[in-house]
C-alpha cells in the first residue's frame, strides 16, 4: 500500500510540473492569434518562424540563452553541492540555511496567495 501511495504521488507530481508544458506545445498548433480556446489545428505559426529572418533570429538566440543558462546553472549547482558535500568551512551551516530557504519559498508564496485568494472568493 505504502508502495502505490508513493508511486501514486509521484505520478501526480509530475504530472503537475509536466502537464503546463504539454499544454503548450498543443496550443502551439492553435489557430487563433490571441484566445486561450481552440479553433482547430494548424501549422500557420511554424510556417511563419521559418519565413521569417526575424523570427528565426530570436528562436535562435532564445535556444543559446537557455543551453548557457541551463549548462552554467548546473556547473554551479555541481560545484555547490561538492564543496558543501566534501569540505568544512566557515559559513556552511548558513549555506544549508540559505538552501532551505530557496527551497521553502516558493511554498511560502503559494500559500500567501491561495490565502488571498481564498480570502478574495470569501471561501475562509
Amino acid at each position: 500500500m505504502n508502495r502505490l501511495f508513493s508511486y501514486g504521488y509521484l505520478s501526480l507530481i509530475y504530472t503537475l510540473l509536466y502537464l503546463p508544458i504539454v499544454v503548450l506545445v498543443i496550443f502551439s498548433f492553435n489557430h487563433a492569434n490571441h484566445s486561450g480556446l481552440w479553433h482547430g489545428a494548424t501549422l500557420m505559426w511554424y510556417k511563419q518562424l521559418w519565413h521569417d529572418a526575424n523570427l528565426q533570429t530570436i528562436a535562435i538566440h532564445s535556444l543559446i540563452i537557455a543551453f548557457l543558462a541551463s549548462t552554467s546553472a548546473s556547473f554551479i549547482g555541481l560545484l555547490g553541492a561538492m564543496a558543501l558535500f566534501r569540505y568544512r568551512f566557515f559559513g556552511k551551516h548558513l549555506m544549508y540555511a540559505v538552501i532551505f530557504i530557496m527551497i521553502i519559498l516558493p511554498d511560502l508564496v503559494l500559500a500567501i496567495a491561495f490565502l488571498v485568494l481564498f480570502h478574495t472568493l470569501h471561501i475562509l
